[in-house]
């Protein structure tokens, strides 16, 4: 079975967060991840693990830094939303308008 370095914390009531991020790894699902949760403006989960290459030999850091591609979009809409909420963003008008 292939060992994995991992590291980080997760509090008590998030064990099964870390518990989930475990088996990712034993099933051969991740090469190399972070996951940092928080709650009520306080980090109780903060993992890391696997390797930061694909040769395998750079152990994943806390400070490794991750591509993300399809997540964004819904991070990206979210912003857009509250905007258009909090200060009546034209949602028809080009993103270009407002982030050049």
């Amino acid at each position: 079975m292939q060992q994995y370095p991992q590291a980080g914390l997760a509090e008590d009531a998030f064990a099964d967060v870390a518990r989930a991020f475990e088996e990712n790894f034993a099933a051969g699902e991740e090469a190399g991840a972070a996951v940092c949760v928080y709650h009520r403006g306080r980090p109780v989960v903060d993992l890391w693990g696997g390797w930061a290459d694909p040769d395998r030999a750079d152990p994943w850091r806390a400070g490794t830094v991750g591509v993300l591609a399809s997540p964004t979009k819904a991070l990206v809409t979210a912003a857009f939303l509250h905007l258009w909420q909090e200060q009546g963003l034209d949602l028809d008008e080009p993103v270009a308008a407002h982030w050049p």
